[in-house]
């Protein structure tokens, strides 16, 4: 067989073999069993919508008109957190939407947040976070916020809505601001995050209690500087009560006796407001 033939013989093996390679492939490919979509990837929120729409229906009639306005990440696929993004999705008093987000108090030094963007591990380690107040019911805390070992965390138990004109909330306030100041007085290189389920109570009347501990403000002051910055912020009466107690017995802390724990105010919710 001249050189020329076998250069021919072979190119055409080598086509047909590289044919046969295709068909072989193109065969698995389609053979390959379909996977029954899962709970994991396959979400769909419109069950997640509705227990949030029944909660704001007494206050707006047009919740779930309102909450549709929302756009959720088209990259969040994760059931957790997409339930997280949907909780931690409010309604602002003039009845307006408003997704979770972090909100910046002290230039790149304080901040507070919903759940969902509280918990964004990539969102903590990008603002340089080395600190986290975690207030929430019993078990919050541990579903939730991430493990990161440069970050350390606090956590502050607070009560249900409905148990809010039983239980003291003074000494929530004051150990709550009392965390944050000692992590201010750190230096710039620390930083703190405080978040609760959706940014609208509890981390906000920290936020106004540091400012007024800082500023020596008013209540009334500090409310409006946090409430422009956020707009969905909306203090439960009792919490706006037991910041208001609290700032008063601040004031007069020194003069209080020392011992018996006259100064950590776990008493004072049981004294009338002076």
């Amino acid at each position: 067989m001249s050189s020329t033939a076998y250069s021919q013989n072979a190119g055409t093996s080598d086509e047909n073999l590289i044919q046969d390679l295709a068909q072989a492939i193109s065969k698995l490919s389609t053979t390959t069993p379909n996977r029954k979509p899962t709970s994991q990837n396959c979400v769909d929120p419109t069950r997640l919508w509705k227990s949030q729409i029944d909660r704001y229906l007494p206050l707006y009639p047009n919740a779930g008109k309102i909450l549709s306005k929302v756009k959720i990440p088209s990259e969040l696929t994760d059931r957790t957190r997409l339930q997280q993004f949907i909780s931690s999705t409010s309604i602002t008093p003039e009845g307006q939407p408003f997704p979770p987000q972090i909100t910046e108090i002290f230039n790149r030094k304080l901040w507070f947040a919903d759940q969902y963007s509280g918990t964004d591990k990539g969102e903590l380690v990008r603002l340089g976070i080395t600190h986290i107040l975690c207030l929430g019911r019993e078990g919050y805390h541990d579903k939730l916020c991430p493990s990161i070992p440069f970050i350390e965390h606090a956590v502050l138990r607070v009560p249900a809505a409905e148990n809010l004109y039983d239980v003291p909330l003074v000494g929530i306030i004051d150990n709550g601001v009392s965390f944050v100041r000692s992590v201010l007085a750190l230096g710039s290189e620390h930083k703190i995050l405080i978040h609760c389920k959706r940014g609208d109570t509890w981390s906000p009347s920290i936020v106004i209690g540091v400012l007024m501990d800082r500023d020596g403000c008013s209540f009334d002051a500090a409310y409006c500087f946090v409430r422009a910055r956020r707009r969905n912020v909306l203090l439960h009466e009792m919490v706006v009560k037991g910041v208001q107690q609290w700032w008063t017995l601040e004031k007069l802390r020194p003069e209080l006796p020392e011992g018996r724990g006259y100064r950590r105010f776990k008493w004072a919710v049981d004294k009338e407001e002076q």
